[in-house]
């Protein structure tokens, strides 16, 4: 989503620990929609931005919503990121590939 680059688009981030952040503060769940109503209050109709951890509780996640929703905000959108290849992944990959090649060649035994 471009709007959640700008300089002045409100994030909200949910940790795998349940942690919830808005903007660079930590904060609890309870507080959330008084902060987010403040920061809103020259601004409505704008968009707040979820985003969370992908190991964090589903729970966490839906009261950082319910908590944003509260407090007036219609427009919430959810922040995704697209996971990066690791080296495990690649490994994984790689030894999928020579086992099956493996297998292929092991009808024919160049040794016997």
């Amino acid at each position: 989503m471009p709007d959640a680059d700008k300089e002045d688009a409100i994030v909200v981030a949910i940790t795998k620990d349940g942690s919830v952040f808005l903007g660079q503060n930590k904060t609890s769940v309870s507080e959330l929609g008084i902060q987010v109503r403040e920061k809103l209050a020259d601004k409505p109709g704008k968009t707040i931005f979820i985003r969370a951890d992908a190991r964090a509780r589903y729970l966490a996640v839906e009261d950082a919503i319910d908590a944003v929703r509260t407090a007036g905000v219609e427009d919430v959108g959810l922040l995704t990121r697209r996971r990066k290849a690791t080296w495990r992944r690649r490994v994984s990959s790689f030894l999928c590939s020579f086992t099956r090649i493996c297998k292929q060649t092991r009808r024919v035994k160049p040794w016997q």
